[in-house]
């Protein structure tokens, strides 16, 4: 399972950024590329990774997985709103709005509210 999620997120990762290399030089490759590699990330790497991190740590605090799930679920939502972006799909500003808010307002802030709270102890 450990290497069935880690050859996947290679592979997703390489497609999605010979994708953006393909659209950047304007070839006409570069879309498929992207959309299959970020999709492929986010629909396959993303659940196994969450799946395998559950897993390994059983003795994690519950602050602790709802802090990485809120970080992923953010994440997550700015890929998908990518994608829907590079192909011109309604509902794109609004997936990356919600994406880049959950993400400013909440993970970043609680995670460093936790890295704080650790070193002064």
């Amino acid at each position: 399972m450990k290497l069935m999620t880690f050859l996947s997120g290679s592979l997703f990762a390489i497609t999605a950024s010979t994708g953006f290399f393909l659209k950047v030089l304007g070839w006409s490759l570069g879309d498929p590329f992207m959309t299959i590699g970020i999709s492929g990330f986010l629909l396959v790497f993303v659940p196994l990774l969450l799946l395998h991190y559950l897993r390994s740590i059983q003795m994690m605090m519950t602050s602790q997985k709802m802090l990485f799930l809120l970080g992923v679920g953010s994440i997550t939502l700015v890929g998908a709103g990518f994608v829907l972006k590079i192909n011109h799909i309604y509902g794109a500003n609004l997936a990356i709005g919600i994406g880049g808010i959950l993400l400013t307002f909440g993970f970043i802030p609680a995670l460093f509210y936790g890295l704080f709270k650790n070193a002064a102890e």
